[in-house]
């Protein structure tokens, strides 16, 4: 299999993408591949923040009208990360950070098509709060999502900065939800008591 791997980073337009001196290589790939990841992750993490409360006066039923562009997104990402596994897929495919990278992908579109299968129903993707299996689901896209991207981003360093990158994501995690849990609802009005 890593022969196979190491044979198709030698096909010419692979080889091109990550050799030419050209920004329309590798750097536009990567390029199209962050812009996806924008839409995927940020239109999703925006319905799943929605459903959590956030913003709670806003409607979740015109959210959706988003979703097809979501959906564009993760179709880029999927070319531009194949293009962008096979520039080193031996390195990709014995790495843990890859490997942990792509089953949060797949459990973060998952749990994102499961929300939205859930919030179908405008009676309950209307409702203040949304009921408890909603704001679960959203907080499991929330995870998978954070856990896809930082794995993303470490298989890209040496051991050392990957080690320090996961610690400072642990640190920044932890801010983060203790700014959900207690800053949030003051700023954006979120009603916690069914929570």
């Amino acid at each position: 299999m890593l022969e196979l791997l190491d044979s198709i980073q030698d096909i010419g337009w692979i080889m091109w993408v990550r050799d030419a001196n050209t920004v329309l290589g590798y750097a536009t790939v990567l390029a199209f591949h962050t812009f996806g990841m924008i839409l995927v992750v940020g239109i999703s993490t925006a319905i799943a923040l929605r459903t959590l409360g956030v913003a709670s006066d806003v409607p979740i039923t015109p959210l959706r009208k988003y979703v097809p562009l979501m959906w564009i997104g993760f179709f880029v990402n999927l070319g531009t990360g194949l293009v962008l596994f096979f520039q080193d897929g031996r390195k990709f495919a014995t790495s843990y950070d890859y490997w942990i990278k792509m089953f949060a992908v797949v459990g973060a579109v998952t749990t994102t098509q499961m929300l939205l299968t859930y919030l179908r129903d405008p009676a309950v993707a209307d409702m203040r709060p949304v009921p408890s299996k909603g704001r679960t689901l959203a907080g499991a896209v929330l995870f998978c999502w954070s856990v896809a991207v930082t794995a993303g981003r470490l298989s890209a360093y040496d051991p050392f900065i990957q080690t320090q990158s996961a610690v400072a994501v642990v640190i920044v995690m932890i801010v983060l939800v203790l700014a959900l849990k207690y800053l949030m609802p003051r700023l954006f009005a979120v009603d916690n008591s069914a929570q």
